[in-house]
């Protein structure tokens, strides 16, 4: 597991996190999501959730700052006071996190399945994830096997 790295001011930065889904699923899969740092030193944290329109900053099933910034999943649905640690997977700077900054804060208007919610197969979270990870030139970013739906968009494709 990567140590969380201290937000530097005027400088873009990415933190991509996870935390298992709640008991039973947490044997099997993972929810994703990124936290930005952008050079006006504006902390966010954004995700697909599957419920839509859940707090200020909604588009449908996608969220800016629904839940603090490295908060993990309840363990027990419902349950809000105990809650999975997130694990930082990734974590990008200048130039990536420029990129990845323009491409999350303009998801609200060009990702495609903003209203749309499946657990499994997708789109869910990890299609969100995967998504914006695709948009970057090099390199390719896989996310863990774990996180369901992150495939969904290319097994769309080859239909």
């Amino acid at each position: 597991m990567l140590n969380h790295p201290e937000a530097i001011p005027d400088k873009n930065q990415v933190w991509l996190y996870c935390s298992p889904l709640p008991l039973p699923l947490s044997y099997l899969a993972l929810h994703c999501w990124f936290v930005l740092a952008d050079q006006e030193n504006t902390i966010s944290r954004w995700e697909i959730w599957q419920r839509p329109q859940r707090c200020k900053n909604s588009w449908g099933h996608l969220h800016q700052n629904l839940f603090p910034m490295q908060q993990g999943i309840n363990r027990i649905p419902g349950c809000s006071f105990w809650k999975w640690p997130s694990k930082l997977l990734f974590y990008f700077d200048h130039p990536v996190a420029s990129t990845l900054t323009k491409i999350i804060g303009s998801s609200p208007e060009i990702y495609p399945y903003h209203h749309q919610y499946r657990a499994y197969p997708g789109p869910n979270s990890n299609t969100y994830i995967q998504w914006v990870l695709d948009h970057l030139s090099a390199p390719k970013i896989e996310l863990p096997t774990s996180a369901i739906g992150k495939n969904w968009i290319a097994s769309k494709k080859k239909c």
